[in-house]
């Protein structure tokens, strides 16, 4: 299986698309998926997101996983990887990923607050 990750990893080309999705409109995309799948969390990612999200083009998905990766980027910190290293038991850097995305999910608001006070959120 190492080999197969190995030859995988060969082909992939560094991507092209560097533009960032409107983040007001994601945050739109957001704001709608809560409202419309209240606080099961199930029906906003296993449903209503991912509704909304097949209805966008592949640059568009691109656009937003670029945005994504700037968001948490950004606001990465040690007291967000101590939190998730306390919520899930590991260190590992898709914890964190997460968390943050869990944080996202809330909307914007909640996602600016909960990461400057993660030990609040969790």
């Amino acid at each position: 299986m190492k080999n197969e990750y190995t030859e995988l990893l060969k082909k992939i080309k560094p991507r092209e698309n560097l533009n960032e999705y409107n983040e007001s409109k994601f945050w739109e995309l957001v704001d709608k998926a809560n409202k419309t799948a209240g606080n099961n969390y199930n029906n906003k990612i296993g449903g209503v997101m991912k509704t909304l999200l097949t209805n966008h083009s592949a640059d568009d998905l691109i656009e937003i996983d670029n945005l994504l990766n700037r968001l948490i980027s950004s606001k990465i910190s040690h007291t967000i990887i101590a939190a998730s290293q306390i919520i899930f038991k590991t260190s590992e850097f898709r914890a964190t990923t997460l968390l943050m995305n869990l944080f996202i999910l809330k909307g914007d608001n909640y996602f600016q607050y909960a990461c400057q006070n993660p030990r609040i959120n969790c």
